[in-house]
């Protein structure tokens, strides 16, 4: 049995319909042929989407670029070898981006390195966008916690607040390091609008990994369970944390 005249036609129109909105999508310099007006403007439009899009990619990736003298071309291969899923405007292009990076490519180490911190901050973006509520909250904690500091050595019932945006990356140059030999584990996290790093040394990540199993917890919680720290060597890492802004005190 043949289609009907008007399914015929509504199976045409969805076909022109998802071409049209591939050729708007971010894919690659010329827009697919469309049955349209203007294909010298769909053309342009396409291409315009291309570079917003090689543009977003390089905002997001903003560390990697003193390490790739042939980055512009890479963002081109890239964006052509990986046309955007339709509708997708999220922050997966520049991971997407690194991780073709580093199949692609045999990098050296301070590109490595590059890579890790341009990844981690990306990571950190896309975790502060899902635990917004989480992320205002500690802010709104830590900026008083410095007050609080000077209780730390007698007030056992001080609540610990763990900064719920960090990652931990390894490095392993000094390029981003000064002082440190490398290889390095270093926490990532967010404070105010920025991304900060710190080097905690092996004990610190221990401690950090082991207030994460614990907080939020009073001080007091911490002491009883720890089985890293005495009491004296918790104050005064909890209070390198209340500086560093990793830890807020209620």
């Amino acid at each position: 049995m043949n289609a009907a005249p008007e399914q015929t036609a509504l199976d045409a129109y969805r076909a022109e319909l998802l071409l049209l909105t591939e050729a708007m999508s971010v894919t690659a310099d010329d827009a697919p042929r469309a049955d349209v007006d203007s294909q010298l403007q769909l053309d342009a439009f396409a291409r315009e989407n291309f570079d917003k899009r090689i543009d977003k990619v390089k905002a997001q990736i903003e560390f990697i670029q003193e390490a790739f003298d042939d980055l512009p071309e890479l963002l081109r291969v890239f964006s052509l070898e990986h046309p955007m899923a339709l509708y997708d405007r999220q922050n997966s292009d520049g991971a997407a981006f690194l991780d073709w990076l580093t199949d692609r490519h045999q990098l050296t180490g301070a590109q490595t390195d590059s890579v890790t911190v341009a990844r981690s901050r990306i990571r950190i973006e896309e975790i502060a966008a899902v635990e917004r509520a989480e992320h205002v909250r500690f802010q709104e904690l830590s900026s008083g916690a410095e007050e609080l500091l000077p209780e730390l050595e007698t007030n056992i019932d001080l609540q610990l607040h763990l900064n719920p945006i960090r990652v931990r990356a390894r490095l392993l140059t000094d390029t981003f390091l000064e002082g440190e030999k490398p290889p390095v584990d270093v926490v990532f996290y967010a404070r105010d609008e920025d991304v900060r790093t710190a080097v905690l040394g092996a004990t610190g990540l221990e401690l950090l990994e082991e207030l994460a199993r614990f907080a939020p917890c009073t001080f007091g919680v911490w002491v009883l369970l720890s089985d890293v720290a005495e009491r004296e060597e918790l104050v005064r890492f909890a209070q390198q944390l209340v500086e560093l802004g990793l830890v807020a005190l209620e």
